[in-house]
């Protein structure tokens, strides 16, 4: 409460203040120095600016941040740690470190630092201080720390594992305690492992917590040791002793701390002999590799080299390979990026550097190789790599190229804090929000129509069927096909020589097609009641006329068939033919008719357009200006007001996750980057900043697999909505195509109709699966600082496992408590509980 009435009454906790200390001025060459830089003040702060520190190795040993809110102001403190290393000894000065905020700056004040040869003595322990009281162990359970080797060289990594055995119930989560690393710098290796195994024949359960060191001072390193409270089922109580009381409060167990012994590295300093000029630090295994964007280019005109640095060690720590000098090309700063892997139990990773450069003459140039040297702990020797020489083929161009002629060889470092992000949208915003049409009423209606078209034809095939009883009605039904198998008796009668039995199968043909259409007998049918009977159907009269003329040959032929040759009766056999399939085509117009309309109205309703606009256009571009001048935090605003007022789309999201990243809050940005690529996934700009973003936190966006990658661009080349709409367009094919099927009694499994149905299979598949991923299950991004994950919604249990900042999580269930929920992490198998306040669905 003093310290609460005392934050209210001082002014001066709204101020924005920054502060630097060390935890000693006098260090020795081969010790380390710890550095905390404290900025403190009102809503979102900046990262500090940092002095001149090359007297140093430099090494980030990460942040905190801790907000509060009094009378509804929200004042931030983030506290910046680092470990100094002196390369060289003397008195040295850091200079003030450095924070703008709202166009103003604010420095720390200087700190002085002396490095001496020697290491100061430490202070002889106080002999009448008692350490305090430990179990080694608890009845059926011992804790183990050990390290996969003690002599190692300066920044080579060892592997500490902390193992727990128990094989009785405890009645609560333990309380981990892990050694006080000093004079290491640590990475931890998620997750925890869990597994049996057998101790002098008694069986335990073990959980393993495993920790990546790399000391950053020589000589004799001790491990403190680790600490586990527990609290174990009593079985020894005395059973005359029933004080309730003295039970419940002691948990129905007997509680003991466990304590670890220490361990002592020993590290040797790097060799001095055959050291390579260009170590730049590495410890480790390493491979390189180095590539051009193009193979072919101009006088002037850019390419990028990419050279990558892999394999197993301190990728963090080590400096930045000494690039040799590119002669016959202008070469611009490099920027860099990093990528960690913990998932094999040791840090790996790549370190990724890419760089500019110009060519100033033409003809083949050759990108000389570039060597990289590291100390490899195995063999105890320097090696050596370097990448292949890269040829390029280099063709005049224009030395008034703008490139080459607007910057010079002094260009500004490129600062790598603006090229690890890829810049702002611009242009004009939607009129309207995006929407998922899943949440439509109306995409249901749509999807149910096709459904009942097909519904309402299955209908009309069985009244077909029902006709069909009819002997008329079959009659006319056969009639094509029983002409259409006369002339081709005919055709072979001619064939045969034999033409008068060829001239009678004919018009026998023809008679009988007609009569079987007029219902009559084809023994009393005469040319004028065909003719009669062809103009009561609304038949053209230019047919009418040319059957006249056919069936009047044909009866000249048949009494006068000396007159006639073989070639004329194969002629007329075919305008026979060509006139019954013209008749028989009229006769089938009418049920055609309605499904011409069908196909129209699909097309009404499969055509969609978006209407582009911007009622908020200036509050938009305003925003862009802010962010533009590094006013982050205003322009935050004028994007969250657009967001409120018009709602959700691409441009916004993705302004709003390149706003959150500037001012530090990566756990936001991932978030806004993702919900942006689940609207528009094939724009390239929000791939890359996912890509880089999710790399920090331990979540590759993209698989380093180059198949993977080609089927995840696949499955994700089409957002929801352009499935579901594809879906839906097929559907409506699928029904009235399948409808024309069943009222035309065609062969339901041809090869056309076998296509709409693989592609109407692979569409619901597809949509099927991004459905379940985007709409039914609840994915969220964590956007604390780090996430502590419970067994249970409460802080009474156990931390079972941490989550950084920015990993994506699969949100379970919402306890009866609303202040938490329960998450899990499929790829690594884990689940537990978390505050609220610390993940946010996408």
């Amino acid at each position: 409460m003093f310290l609460l009435v005392l934050a209210l009454k001082s002014p001066a906790f709204a101020d924005v203040s920054i502060s630097a200390s060390v935890d000693k001025n006098k260090v020795a060459l081969n010790d380390s120095v710890r550095l905390s830089i404290v900025v403190q003040g009102p809503g979102n702060l900046p990262s500090p600016t940092l002095p001149d520190l090359s007297p140093f190795t430099v090494y980030s040993s990460g942040r905190s941040q801790s907000i509060s809110f009094v009378n509804g102001q929200m004042s931030s403190s983030i506290q910046f740690n680092y470990l100094l290393t002196p390369k060289t000894p003397g008195h040295f000065t850091i200079a003030p470190f450095s924070v703008s905020v709202d166009g103003k700056s604010y420095q720390s004040e200087p700190i002085p630092i002396e490095v001496v040869q020697e290491s100061p003595s430490p202070s002889a322990p106080n002999p009448g201080q008692q350490p305090p009281q430990t179990h080694s162990q608890a009845p059926g359970a011992f804790i183990k720390m050990t390290t996969d080797k003690t002599k190692v060289f300066l920044n080579e990594e060892l592997v500490l594992s902390f193992r727990f055995y128990h094989r009785v119930s405890l009645v609560s989560n333990p309380e981990y305690r892990p050694s006080e690393l000093s004079g290491f710098l640590y990475e931890d290796l998620p997750p925890p492992r869990n597994f049996v195994e057998s101790v002098n024949g008694t069986s335990y359960r073990v959980t393993e917590i495993k920790t990546a060191l790399f000391p950053t001072k020589t000589g004799k390193i001790v491990v403190p040791p680790a600490f586990l409270k527990i609290r174990v089922e009593d079985f020894n109580t005395d059973p005359f002793n029933n004080d309730f009381f003295n039970q419940f409060f002691a948990g129905g167990g007997r509680e003991y701390e466990l304590k670890t012994n220490s361990i002592e590295i020993l590290v040797s300093p790097l060799p001095q002999e055959k050291r390579p000029q260009d170590f730049s630090g590495g410890v480790g295994s390493f491979k390189i590799s180095a590539s051009i964007d193009k193979s072919k280019t101009s006088v002037g005109e850019p390419v990028t080299l990419t050279v990558s640095i892999e394999g197993s060690g301190n990728i963090k720590s080590f400096s930045d390979p000494l690039f040799p000098a590119f002669t016959g090309f202008r070469k611009y700063d490099t920027a860099s990026s990093l990528n960690l892997d913990k998932s094999k139990g040791r840090v790996e990773g790549s370190k990724v550097y890419k760089m500019i450069l110009v060519p100033l003459t033409s003809g083949i140039q050759t990108i000389p190789p570039i060597a990289f040297s590291f100390l490899d702990p195995a063999t105890r020797n320097y090696k050596t790599i370097k990448t292949n020489p890269i040829p390029l083929d280099i063709k005049p161009g224009k030395p008034s190229n703008p490139l080459v002629s607007s910057m010079n060889t002094q260009t500004p470092e490129i600062q790598k804090l603006q090229e690890e992000i890829r810049y702002i949208k611009s242009g004009t915003l939607p009129r309207r929000s995006f929407t998922w049409i899943y949440r439509s009423r109306w995409f249901l209606i749509l999807n149910g129509v096709p459904v009942l078209v097909l519904l309402g034809s299955l209908i009309y095939r069985w009244r077909i069927f029902m006709i069909e009883k009819d002997p008329d009605h079959t009659r006319k039904q056969n009639a094509y096909r029983k002409a259409k198998k006369g002339l081709e008796k005919a055709q072979e009668a001619l064939k045969e020589g034999r033409m008068e039995p060829a001239s009678e199968k004919v018009l026998e043909s023809l008679q009988t097609y007609l009569a079987d259409h007029m219902l009559v007998p084809p023994a009393g049918l005469s040319l004028k009641s065909v003719q009669d009977f062809l103009q009561q159907a609304q038949v053209p009269s230019v047919t009418i006329q040319a059957l006249r003329t056919l069936w009047e040959e044909l009866q000249l032929i048949r009494f006068a068939p000396a007159q006639f040759r073989s070639a004329d009766l194969e002629k007329i056999i075919e305008q026979s033919k060509e006139m019954i399939q013209r008749l028989e085509r009229f006769s089938q117009r009418s049920k055609f008719s309605i499904y011409k309309n069908w196909i129209l109205l699909l097309g009404i309703l499969s055509v969609s357009s978006w209407i582009w606009g911007g009622e908020l256009q200036e509050k938009f571009e305003h925003g862009n200006e802010l962010y533009q001048k590094g006013i982050y935090q205003e322009a935050l605003v004028q994007y969250e007001e657009i967001l409120n007022q018009q709602g959700s789309s691409p441009m916004i999201e993705y302004n709003l996750g390149n706003t959150r990243y500037k001012m530090g809050e990566k756990g936001k940005a991932i978030l806004h980057w993702r919900r942006a690529w689940r609207m528009d996934p094939r724009d390239s700009d929000t791939r890359h900043n996912l890509t880089f973003a999710s790399s920090e936190c331990g979540e590759p966006f993209v698989s380093d697999i180059p198949l993977l990658v080609w089927i995840q661009f696949l499955f994700h080349s089409l957002n929801l909505n352009e499935i579901l709409l594809l879906w839906l367009l097929t559907l409506w094919v699928a029904g009235i195509f399948w409808s024309v099927i069943f009222v035309k009694r065609n062969k339901f499994f041809s090869r056309n109709n076998l296509i709409l149905l693989a592609t109407l299979s692979l569409l619901g598949v597809w949509g099927a699966f991004r459905f379940e991923n985007e709409a039914l299950q609840k994915w969220g991004v964590v956007t604390s600082s780090k996430a502590e994950v419970r067994s249970g919604p409460g802080q009474q249990f156990g931390v079972g496992f941490t989550v950084p900042e920015g990993r994506n999580v699969l949100i379970l269930e919402r306890s009866d408590r609303s202040s938490w929920i329960e998450i899990g992490i499929p790829q690594e198998g884990l689940k537990g509980w978390v505050e609220d306040k610390d993940v946010t669905q996408i």
